[in-house]
């Protein structure tokens, strides 16, 4: 599983093995906070398949570069971890992520 959360940012769970810790089966992607999905796609493929980062694997569509985060887009906003905390760089930031066109309906066009 690919997760992400506003005070951790992208990680990785993995199933645990019969009596293995929930704990060793989570990892934190090496990307920021507010990483586009193609970026944390290629992250995971390098993760998960072996390739490296930069690396194309095969099956896999090339990631889309055709949507720029507008001026304002902070890819590390900084986070306290306390969830009454504002942070306007990161609502800024999540609300141009959420606005970006999804993938399926830039393919239609």
């Amino acid at each position: 599983m690919v997760g992400w959360t506003d005070t951790r940012g992208w990680f990785t769970f993995l199933e645990a093995a019969h009596g293995e810790s929930l704990g060793s089966c989570l990892s934190d992607l090496a990307c920021p906070l507010m990483t586009l999905p193609e970026q944390v796609a290629a992250e995971v493929a390098h993760l998960w398949g072996g390739a490296p980062t930069a690396e194309q694997l095969p099956g896999l569509e090339e990631p889309r570069s055709d949507w720029c985060p507008p001026h304002g887009y902070v890819l590390e906003p900084p986070v306290t971890g306390d969830p009454t905390d504002v942070n306007l760089e990161l609502e800024r930031s999540l609300a141009a992520y959420l606005a970006r066109p999804a993938g399926g309906a830039r393919q239609a066009a």
